[in-house]
């Protein structure tokens, strides 16, 4: 850090990073920090010297440890900077989530355009779909050999229908779709499969 600094001491070195907001997802846990060279990240983060202009890809880890981070034109400190820097890596690990879904049903668009060519698929992402929906995504996914995972989607549990729809599916259709459901609704509906199983 100091290398790509224009101060010798640290605290003034500190005080030159900032987060760019600029993340990257590699998909696999194979990246490394630049900052400390630890090995085995999924997710780096950009930061920025505003003197040198120099960047660099880190870990949350030396985020935490070694650059500022501002919210409402104030530093933050202690468990308020970590809680932010939990935002920051929950916002990048949801607009990752996004973009491989959007990359999924790209993908059917072409391989089944009869199905979803509708711009709905896309618009309704954010908000979420019927477990019949998402079941069929997986369906068409597996059958077309595009990589599939549920946790990239939503399904909306706020229908009663919907409900309906996940209470109706087989035990290991659940449990390959359960990334999908809110993780407020885990437990009601664990229960629910396991006393289905012993049925």
């Amino acid at each position: 850090m100091l290398r790509y600094s224009s101060g010798q001491a640290w605290p003034a070195v500190m005080k030159e990073w900032s987060v760019t907001g600029g993340f990257i997802d590699s998909h696999s846990i194979n990246k490394t920090c630049e900052l400390c060279d630890n090995e085995g990240l999924r997710y780096q983060f950009q930061i920025t010297n505003v003197l040198t202009h120099y960047s660099l890809w880190v870990g949350s880890t030396c985020i935490n440890k070694f650059v500022p981070v501002f919210a409402g034109g104030r530093e933050l400190l202690g468990e308020e900077k970590e809680a932010e820097v939990r935002k920051i890596m929950a916002a990048a690990r949801a607009t990752s989530r996004q973009e491989r879904a959007k990359s999924v049903l790209a993908q059917l668009k072409i391989k089944a355009p009869d199905r979803f060519s509708d711009p709905k698929w896309v618009a309704n992402l954010d908000v979420g779909y019927s477990a019949s929906q998402l079941k069929m995504i997986a369906v068409l996914c597996k059958s077309h050999r595009i990589t599939f995972n549920s946790g990239d989607f939503k399904i909306n549990t706020r229908k009663a229908n919907v409900v309906d729809q996940i209470r109706l599916l087989e035990p290991w259709q659940y449990f390959n779709m359960r990334d999908a459901i809110p993780k407020s609704r885990h437990k009601q509906f664990d229960a629910w499969f396991a006393a289905k199983r012993i049925q």
